[in-house]
């Protein structure tokens, strides 16, 4: 079945609509994409995007069955971190592999919600990666829709933030911060890119 993806970008403050694209899914379903620019690589944007697109994929079998669908949360952190691998070229460890662009391996913050428990899932938790190790919280269920506020790399439930992203469905939201190598007598770029993707689902019950 066709779905699409509403992808939005622009500089902080400023929203522009660019581009509405039609996608074959594998199950009955559609994620929609928000996206936000906070730098001006390329190449994160496009990392970030797919990476919190890949993360809301990952329905669980039990919820997609039931109609109500919900992410499995390390699922999710798994394609999210796999993506990353694959667009930014780093390592097992998200360390950078020898001759990419970064620095040193990504902070990235990734909150998954879903509303409630239920049919394999919870209600939400948070992954936030120091660059080292990785924290898990749990976030409350507090129905749809909900807000996060997301301040440098952390993306906060129910605050507000430099920026915040609503989810009206389950969904993702999520934040990279990647240090880019400079150029000779340069100092290196801190970039930072954030990406919000839900499921959009066509008979719900809840």
């Amino acid at each position: 079945m066709s779905g699409f993806i509403d992808d939005q970008r622009g500089a902080v403050a400023v929203w522009a609509l660019l581009i509405m694209a039609s996608l074959l899914l594998a199950w009955t379903g559609t994620v929609r994409i928000t996206q936000e620019v906070t730098a001006s690589d390329v190449d994160l944007q496009r990392a970030v995007q797919e990476a919190a697109r890949a993360a809301a994929y990952q329905v669980t079998p039990e919820s997609q069955a039931s109609g109500s669908p919900r992410i499995g949360e390390a699922a999710a952190r798994a394609a999210f971190e796999q993506k990353l691998r694959e667009n930014l070229g780093l390592g097992a460890n998200l360390a950078p592999l020898p001759g990419t662009a970064l620095a040193r391996a990504p902070r990235y913050s990734l909150a998954v919600y879903n509303g409630s428990a239920g049919y394999g899932a919870t209600a939400g938790k948070r992954y936030d990666f120091d660059g080292v190790i990785v924290t898990e919280t749990s976030l409350s269920a507090s129905g749809f829709p909900v807000r996060f506020g997301i301040t440098g790399v952390a993306v906060q439930q129910g605050t507000s933030g430099t920026i915040t992203a609503e989810l009206p469905t389950p969904g993702v939201v999520a934040v990279v911060e990647a240090t880019l190598n400079a150029a000779v007598g340069r100092d290196p770029m801190v970039v930072t890119r954030w990406s919000s993707a839900r499921v959009v689902w066509t008979g719900w019950r809840w």
